[in-house]
Order: structure tokens, then sequence, then C-alpha cells
């Protein structure tokens, strides 16, 4: 059976190329049984048409420069997020 660490990995894979049809097939199962992974799927899907719409460009240009973070910020967080993808990688 799949996890839902699997199915999270194999949702956000599908999105980028075919999967094989074993994994749809697990991953389908795991959606029927599983309310939280059906939601992330939503969510990813809601994530992917905002993109493909250009709205996130809007918000990004309309933000002042107040609300912006400044560049100390952004590496901590670039920082923060390369780690917990090389700690999720370990896995």
């Amino acid at each position: 059976m799949m996890t839902c660490a699997e199915a999270a990995r194999t949702l956000s894979d599908q999105m980028d190329h075919p999967i094989s049809w074993h994994s749809r097939l697990m991953l389908r199962l795991h959606l029927h049984m599983c309310d939280g992974c059906q939601q992330y799927k939503k969510q990813l899907a809601l994530l992917r048409r905002w993109m493909k719409s250009g709205h996130f460009r809007k918000v990004l240009e309309s933000a002042t420069a107040e609300t912006r973070l400044d560049e100390v910020a952004r590496k901590r967080i670039a920082t923060r997020l390369k780690s917990e993808i090389n700690r999720t990688e370990r896995k």
C-alpha cells in the first residue's frame, strides 16, 4: 500500500511527466481511502491553476518596498528550504 509521503511525491511527479500504470493504480487506491491526500491533490491543482493564470505576478508586482522581504530574510528562508529538501531526500 502506498504511504501518504509516496502519494504526495507521486501527485507531484504526475504534474511534471506521465507516471506508470502501476503508480496510477496505487495512487487511485490511496486517494480512495485518504481524505488528507485527496485534499492535497486539490491544493496542488489550485496552485497549478494560480501559477498558470499569472495572478501571482500581479500580486508580486503590487507589493510595495515595505512589504517585500529584505535580503537577509530571503537568504535565511532559502537556506532553511534547502536544508528541509535535503532532509526529506535522505529519508
